[in-house]
């Protein structure tokens, strides 16, 4: 996860990784003991933490100034050498080397060189104007009062004890140590400087306790801690460059490390043991680890280079993110997440909901005991014998069996389209209502002695086991009346059972097509205003004798004539009633 900024006072990390430049405002705390900084791609230069006891450079590292020539560094386990390009400069009230001083070059003195043993030379011998050098004095000038002054007890080696007198310039100094029990001082303040820029010292040993001080009046001092390190005194700091950048204890429980822009941690892992208040931006060019929480101000904001403000967290601890991306797949939109997705409340959605991945599965319930599964290309299949229920639970969808769905209602089921198709046989227990026309392709069947009525009357048809219908109320057949007949007339006997026509000129009934065997009717032939119309008949009329059809001829008179259905092509008409009144 990538982080940019952490405003919050209060950050901890277990591991931190960092792709780019981190800048502190306040403490970098390593609070493990034996905790490591690594430098470099490789790790190859590390400083370790030695627990009561200070940093330690790891094998022959060295600690750089300026540039590679001028370093600090151990180049065995029992060396330490400071290396310069010209001087190095210690400035102390007293500088105490507890051990032998060798020194390859030229001892140049601004001041009184004193020593309490030996002054040890090897097999040289220091002419006059070496000992004028020493001395700081010009060549030829008397030394008797400022050459090298030990006191009453100091040796010489290779030339015995001396009293208290000046070694003078025709003095010989002999031997490999020089042993001193005051201090070693130049001739005047800021006076000799300790080697040249040609001759320099090598190593610098100093007692437990050692102080090294800095300045006319020692304002600045770097003291050593037996067993444990170096400290510069109260809040004084030490400067890389310029004096913006530094490292300072500004107090006692603050260490500042500043720079003018960037502060750069070179490691395979920077571990940060306490928190991290940064006050400014975080960038991470890779993974940052946290163990513990990450506390951004109230209100504040999570983002990345180009959009700083993308997740928003409010005081009251609402995350929102900005972004609009819209989401086409699993690894798209405005938040996406490579694992599963935890919600402990409510979780509203305000537009599309998929589950991309066939077989996928909506459970419900705290042990899931309720399922809706994708079966892909075919639906959703709630599992068992759940049910999907509607109001209450008494008005559901379930499947009880392998075989059979039922569909329950406290009080009515209703389908409403134009066509409600049933491809099955329907068995009705109840009582059904249909409030248009209902089409079947097959049988009815309907219990024996069961019956077929209206709300008002249930009975109004009763079929016994033997099949014999019995009807409770008259029976009407259908009955076309046509106001308008004249020529050639085909009936309808399968949308009709009786006509009732007024003719308006001869007519001739045709032969019909739709005639079933058994139907029965009559048929009712009314005269126009003017009258004496005829009807002539097709062949599959049949009447008495063949004797035909002689209809009323006034104006306005009613005949009708009874009709029976003996056989395809056979429509048998009884005896024309006339005239009626």
């Amino acid at each position: 996860m990538a982080l940019s900024r952490i405003t919050e006072a209060v950050a901890s990390f277990t591991d931190l990784t960092i792709g780019d430049d981190l800048t502190l405002t306040d403490d970098f705390l390593m609070a493990s003991d034996a905790s490591i900084i690594k430098f470099g791609a490789d790790a190859d230069v590390t400083l370790t933490h030695v627990h009561n006891t200070g940093l330690l450079l790891n094998s022959t590292s060295v600690i750089q100034f300026n540039d590679s020539s001028q370093n600090i560094g151990a180049p065995n386990a029992t060396t330490l050498d400071i290396n310069a390009t010209d001087e190095v400069e210690i400035n102390a009230t007293l500088i105490d080397v507890n051990g032998n001083l060798d020194v390859s070059g030229t001892i140049v003195s601004g001041g009184t060189l004193t020593a309490t043993t030996s002054i040890g030379i090897g097999s040289a011998v220091l002419t006059e104007a070496e000992l004028e050098f020493l001395d700081g004095i010009t060549a030829g000038t008397a030394a008797a009062s400022k050459a090298l002054i030990l006191d009453g007890s100091t040796n010489i080696s290779g030339i015995g004890t001396i009293g208290s007198g000046a070694i003078t310039s025709s003095s010989t100094i002999q031997g490999t140590t020089i042993t001193a029990t005051t201090a070693f001082v130049p001739d005047a303040s800021d006076g000799a400087a300790l080697g040249t820029t040609a001759l320099e010292f090598s190593d610098l040993f100093l007692a437990d306790g050692a102080v090294i001080n800095f300045g006319d009046d020692q304002d600045v001092t770097l003291t050593h801690t037996a067993d444990t390190g170096l400290t510069l005194n109260s809040t004084m700091k030490l400067m890389f460059n310029d004096a913006s950048q530094f490292i300072q204890g500004a107090s006692a429980t603050v260490l500042d490390i500043a720079a003018t822009d960037e502060i750069e941690l070179t490691a395979t892992l920077i571990d940060v043991v306490g928190n991290l208040a940064v006050s400014g931006t975080y960038t991470g060019g890779g993974l940052m680890t946290t163990g513990g929480n990450i506390v951004i101000p109230d209100a504040g904001n999570i983002g990345s280079a180009s959009d700083t403000n993308a997740i928003g967290i409010s005081s009251g601890g609402v995350v929102s993110i900005t972004a609009t991306t819209a989401n086409t797949s699993a690894t798209d939109g405005a938040l996406t997440i490579g694992g599963g997705l935890g919600v402990a409340a409510d979780a509203s959605i305000g537009d599309d909901l998929r589950l991309i991945s066939d077989a996928a599965v909506l459970s419900f319930g705290a042990d899931s005991e309720i399922t809706l599964t994708h079966v892909a290309d075919t639906g959703l299949l709630l599992n068992g014998t759940s049910q999907l229920q509607f109001n209450d639970a008494s008005q559901n969808i379930t499947a009880p069996s392998a075989t059979v769905l039922d569909i329950n209602a406290t009080d009515e089921v209703e389908l409403n389209a134009t066509l409600v198709d049933i491809n099955a046989n329907v068995e009705i227990s109840g009582t059904a209502a249909i409030t248009g026309i209902a089409t079947f392709t097959d049988d009815i069947i309907i219990g024996d002695g069961k019956t077929i009525g209206v709300a008002s009357d249930v009975d109004v048809i009763t079929i016994a086991s033997t099949g014999v219908t019995t009807f409770s109320k008259g029976v009407v057949g259908a009955t076309s009346t046509d106001t308008s007949n004249t020529g050639n007339i085909t009936l309808d006997f399968a949308s009709f059972t009786n006509f009732v026509l007024t003719l308006t000129g001869n007519v001739t009934l045709d032969n019909p097509s739709t005639e079933a065997v058994g139907q029965s009717g009559f048929i009712v032939l009314i005269q126009d205003g003017t009258g004496s119309r005829t009807l002539s008949l097709g062949t599959d009329y049949e009447t008495a004798g063949s004797g035909g059809i002689t209809l009323s001829t006034a104006a306005n008179a009613r005949d009708i004539i009874p009709y029976a259905v003996s056989a395809s092509g056979s429509i048998i008409l009884g005896a024309v009633q006339k005239a009626f009144g």
